[in-house]
């Protein structure tokens, strides 16, 4: 008895599997470098909305010991100032309302609509520096 002759194993790739191969990774590198864009958005946003923070707290943090005329006209200063870096183009806007136990000092950072997908950005402190102590102490 004479033994079968084997069929010579295919050892290459055939024409469909490195189309599929390729597919596939098209896709992939598709899809990260996707992501990898949106990373970096929303990384420059962050960024964006956490130095706007620092900025209204700042402006905040001047405003609180100020009395109400002058904490006014300190507030209709700031929309004449031109903010810097990644804020350029922002616009400051404040208001002093009267409260029950003293002022609420709110600050808003708008941008305008070119760049409009940017979120406002608020932020609110409450003053009690027109308040005087009651019954004779300091």
């Amino acid at each position: 008895m004479r033994p079968l002759p084997l069929k010579p194993k295919s050892r290459g790739v055939t024409l469909v599997e490195t189309t599929v191969a390729l597919g596939l990774l098209i896709t992939a590198t598709s899809v990260t470098a996707t992501l990898a864009v949106r990373n970096q958005r929303l990384l420059a946003d962050n960024r964006v909305y956490r130095l706007a923070v620092e900025e209204l707290s700042n402006r905040l943090e001047t405003l609180i010991p100020l009395s109400a005329d002058e904490a006014e006209a300190a507030i209709h200063d700031f929309h004449n100032e031109e903010l810097s870096g990644p804020l350029a183009g922002a616009h400051l806007e404040g208001t002093v309302q009267q409260e029950d136990y003293g002022r609420r000092l709110s600050l808003t950072l708008t941008w305008p609509s070119a760049v409009k997908r940017r979120p406002d950005v608020s932020l609110s402190a409450w003053s009690f520096a027109d308040k005087k102590p009651q019954g004779g102490q300091p």
